[in-house]
């Protein structure tokens, strides 16, 4: 235990219960607390400040990783000059390599082609748009502005599928052609994704239900019950996890290579603005919504264990990071998170911000 000597102080400030429950360890200057056979990772406190914060000159609204880990992709609310640029970062350096010109309307959302060369960008009242991120130039996948409120590739990127006020609809990424039309009710569908192995899409609603398609003939396979009232968000991870956030706080994932039931927890009490799998599905990474009803604005990413339910870690979006650097998040846009294709970067979304953590 010579090398835990040093933490001490985080011990004392961290740590509540009794000492003979908990074995505790120090690995790579982190504490590790084992609970029932459960690491929790303990942060110190200058371990929880962001260590990259990339600044942008408007509010940024999306944020993804290429395939080899090396950049970052970011998608910009439009300012007073007109349609809002996406800039690929090397978030090594915190310098922009280059920069899709108004690339993006009002509520813009993008995915990131699975061979790492193409981006799909859509949001309310432009057309949905294919880029070729080595040439900068888009094709426009359809005649008419479209209002899309969310767009995922498909696993092999052969097709893709948005939720909006048309509800689901599956197209093949080539020409930007309708494969299938889901029809989802009165209500628009306000978010949508990809199962990992089978082309079913989820798409939720404000209304709460989940309803899975086959992506092929656009056949209803069947209503999902994930003990969540009111979708926000939803996302399906390694393992054919499909995890989903509520309007109140509540997140829910369970896993569909099984019969298991779904594993609920309450992270805050505010609706969850995203969520994001780890590479390897192990854990699930929440973020509030940003728009705080109090006004405090106070934004808190959560870390959990998929296996157990824990709760691994907690730390506040806002704040200094290791440079001084602070940022705010803007109340109209919620925070997005991304991890590097390694699991050992986070990234999230605030304000005109995008801050990098390390995992430990």
């Amino acid at each position: 235990m010579g090398g835990f000597r040093g933490w001490a102080g985080i011990w004392r400030l961290y740590i509540v219960g009794v000492m003979s429950r908990r074995r505790v360890l120090a690995v790579a200057g982190v504490v590790v607390v084992v609970v029932a056979g459960t690491a929790v990772w303990l942060w110190p406190p200058e371990q929880r400040r962001a260590f990259v914060t990339l600044v942008h000159d408007e509010v940024v609204t999306a944020v993804t990783f290429t395939p080899d880990g090396r950049t970052l992709l970011t998608a910009e609310r439009p300012g007073p000059a007109g349609g809002g640029p996406v800039r690929l970062w090397d978030h090594a350096a915190g310098t922009v390599v280059s920069t899709l010109d108004n690339a993006v309307g009002s509520d813009p959302t993008m995915d990131l082609h699975p061979d790492g060369r193409r981006l799909i960008t859509a949001g309310r009242d432009v057309p949905v748009r294919l880029w070729d991120l080595t040439t900068g130039q888009a094709t426009a996948l359809g005649q008419r502005a479209e209002d899309v409120s969310a767009i995922r590739f498909s696993t092999d990127g052969s097709g893709f599928a948005t939720a909006g006020a048309e509800g689901v609809r599956v197209r093949l990424t080539r020409t930007g052609a309708d494969v299938a039309t889901l029809e989802h009710g009165a209500t628009a569908a306000r978010t949508v994704a990809f199962d990992t192995i089978n082309l079913f899409v989820f798409g939720g609603d404000a209304t709460g239900r989940i309803r899975m398609w086959d992506a092929i003939d656009g056949r209803l396979a069947g209503p999902v019950e994930a003990g969540v009232a009111d979708v926000a968000v939803l996302v399906v991870g390694p393992g054919r996890t499909l995890a989903v956030g509520g309007s109140s706080g509540q997140v829910a994932w369970l896993s569909f290579a099984g019969s298991v039931e779904p594993t609920v927890v309450r992270a805050g009490d505010r609706r969850v603005g995203d969520l994001a799998f780890s590479p390897d599905g192990t854990v699930l990474a929440t973020v509030d919504a940003s728009g705080d009803p109090s006004g405090t604005g106070d934004v808190t990413v959560r870390l959990w264990t998929v296996a157990t339910g824990e709760l691994s870690a907690e730390f506040p979006i806002a704040g200094e990071d290791h440079h001084g650097v602070r940022c705010s998040p803007d109340p109209t846009v919620d925070t997005q998170l991304a991890f590097s294709p390694d699991g050992t970067i986070l990234a999230a979304t605030c304000g005109h911000t995008v801050r990098l953590w390390r995992l430990p």
